[in-house]
């Protein structure tokens, strides 16, 4: 889960991870698909990207499911040229 702060609390059986991200990003309505009961659920892309954002390090080995040209026009919230250089390797090789 994305927030405005880190946390971890447990709910039951259910261990909940709460990852702070810079305040524009979480903001940023690009991605984010308001649902009527006013829950607001990202897309596959944004979901991605923001996973991509807090770990530089996790490796994906098949990304076809993925809107390419979503991830390019969803890159610019990020400002982090390291995110989008490795973005676009990523959609240039494979």
């Amino acid at each position: 889960l994305i927030s405005y702060l880190s946390r971890s609390i447990d709910v039951d059986d259910l261990y909940l991870r709460f990852r702070k991200i810079k305040g524009e990003i979480l903001v940023n309505p690009a991605g984010i698909i308001q649902e009527e009961s006013h829950v607001s659920i990202a897309s596959a892309e944004r979901a991605f990207l923001d996973l991509m954002y807090l770990d530089p390090g996790f490796y994906v080995d098949n990304s076809d499911a993925l809107d390419k040209k979503a991830l390019k026009r969803l890159l610019p919230i990020y400002d982090n040229m390291s995110l989008i250089s490795r973005i676009n390797d990523m959609i240039e090789n494979g």
